[in-house]
């Protein structure tokens, strides 16, 4: 059996999902690397500022903020950087982007096979999935007890975090680090998660949201061939 995690696990995340058009991606990277993540890395609370890129050729972006607790987000520190008024480069960005979404989780459950989290991975895969009111701890005991022992157990997968929304009820977040993203696609991955367990709460689930990304590394250059994800 895979243990908890025993490293420090931040007390909430903010998630921001977001569509990058071609023609923006270039404005999107220069102000992600040279202003956004770097302001917010000096905010006191914020534990780590990270963006993750698509890798089957859409244009869907995230980024993830490893924070104290949700309360970081109301001090004076961050709200001056939203009062902040963007120079051209932001303001073109934030004109082109399509689809924002903006999210806080509260952090509930964590595993890990070297004490990594997710967002310390080469690839990260998040799952956002809504369960019908009434079945929300069910899909926590299910989660927490058997979905994600079974699948951090498969070779490739790193770790797992899981979180639940703060914006909206029964609104699970989770998050799988991966050493290889086609790990996904694997027989493995597949066995584990038929279960019995899993059969039960199928009905009660509704809406489930499913990407691989890769993350960025300011330092690298980007592009070059992108694992195939079926």
């Amino acid at each position: 059996m895979i243990e908890p995690t025993t490293a420090p696990e931040p007390g909430a995340l903010l998630a921001i999902w977001v569509r990058v058009p071609s023609n923006v991606k270039a404005d999107y990277d220069q102000w992600h690397d040279e202003e956004h993540l770097p302001e917010r890395r000096l905010v006191p609370g914020f534990r780590n500022a990270n963006r993750f890129v698509p890798i089957d050729g859409s244009d869907n972006h995230m980024a993830l903020y490893e924070l104290d607790s949700a309360e970081v987000l109301e001090t004076e520190p961050y709200l001056a950087l939203k009062r902040k008024v963007d120079n051209e480069l932001g303001l073109r960005v934030r004109a082109g982007w399509r689809d924002h979404e903006r999210l806080i989780y509260l952090h509930r459950f964590s595993l890990s096979k070297d004490g990594s989290h997710p967002v310390d991975a080469p690839y990260i895969l998040s799952v956002r999935a809504w369960y019908r009111d009434g079945y929300e701890h069910q899909a926590r005991e299910w989660f927490d007890q058997e979905h994600a022992q079974r699948q951090v157990a498969v070779e490739g997968v790193l770790s797992y975090q899981g979180f639940e929304s703060v914006n909206d009820s029964f609104h699970f977040l989770n998050l799988w680090g991966l050493a290889d993203p086609t790990v996904v696609s694997s027989d493995a991955w597949e066995t584990t998660r038929q279960t019995p367990w899993r059969e039960r709460l199928l009905p009660a689930r509704g809406l489930s949201i499913r990407h691989v990304f890769k993350r960025w590394d300011e330092s690298e250059p980007q592009g070059g061939q992108t694992p195939d994800i079926k």
